[in-house]
């Protein structure tokens, strides 16, 4: 019994870090590694290396990134003051 609950905890903690590698090759195709602001290309530097971003319009974008072993989105508008502002988005009703 002792034997199956340690293959039954392992399974679940490593299926997570499995999800996490599928899901990083996965958006990986439809986005890039900065964006563009004000003619200007940017990356987030605290969201990691291996953050992504994906055009919802010109001007904004989403941020998708790894924290945690949880996926992440947040939303990046681009300012007119060569800045930008980033909005964590938590749920559907953020977007």
């Amino acid at each position: 019994m002792f034997f199956l609950i340690i293959g039954y905890t392992s399974y679940f903690i490593s299926s997570g870090g499995l999800f996490n590698a599928v899901a990083k090759e996965v958006y990986r195709y439809d986005t890039r590694s900065s964006f563009q602001c004000n003619d200007k290309y940017w990356i987030i530097p605290e969201l990691g290396r291996e953050a992504r971003y994906l055009m919802d319009t010109p001007n904004n974008y989403r941020a998708i990134y790894i924290e945690n072993n949880s996926v992440h989105v947040t939303a990046v508008v681009c300012k007119k003051d060569v800045s930008y502002t980033r909005y964590p988005i938590e749920s559907a009703e953020d977007i």
